[in-house]
């Protein structure tokens, strides 16, 4: 068994049919990582609770300022193993698509996910949640891309 690497893009496509685009291509055999998504996030000082993504979701649509993260696991014993979506708080959306580096090369991967998302910005790191933020993301991106 080797590691996981991420395989990160960002895009400004933050709709539920875009999310459910994404999933249905790289993980159609999916399973919800939680069973209850709190707003805020993290934060200890919940104001509304959601039991599906698909609700939160629909919220982060029409509340483009929130930051909020989601993840899948793959039902199927195949790559990738994981997808996840990164709200931002700033009206955009980091996708991301996490393998086991000892099946899968993370760099066909993200190709496949940068041409989907039909974008310049993304990359590859082990492990690490994206930022919640596009200009930090985008920092990041161009920095590994030096």
């Amino acid at each position: 068994m080797g590691y996981y690497a991420d395989c990160y893009v960002l895009t400004n496509d933050r709709t539920k049919k875009f999310v459910d685009k994404f999933l249905n291509t790289f993980v159609p055999h999916r399973k919800e990582q939680v069973d209850i998504y709190e707003v805020p996030q993290y934060k200890g000082d919940t104001e509304m609770e959601f039991y599906l993504a698909d609700q939160v979701i629909q919220y982060l649509e029409i509340n483009v300022n929130i930051p909020y993260t989601i993840y899948w696991e793959n039902l199927h014993d195949a790559e990738p193993r994981f997808a996840n979506c990164f709200f931002t708080d700033d009206n955009n959306l980091i996708v991301g698509l996490g393998c086991n580096t000892d099946d899968i090369t993370e760099n066909d991967l993200l190709a496949k996910l940068m041409k989907f998302c039909g974008t310049e910005f993304g990359y590859i790191t082990y492990e690490q949640p994206a930022p919640r933020n596009s200009t930090a993301f985008i920092a990041i991106a161009k920095s590994a891309m030096e």
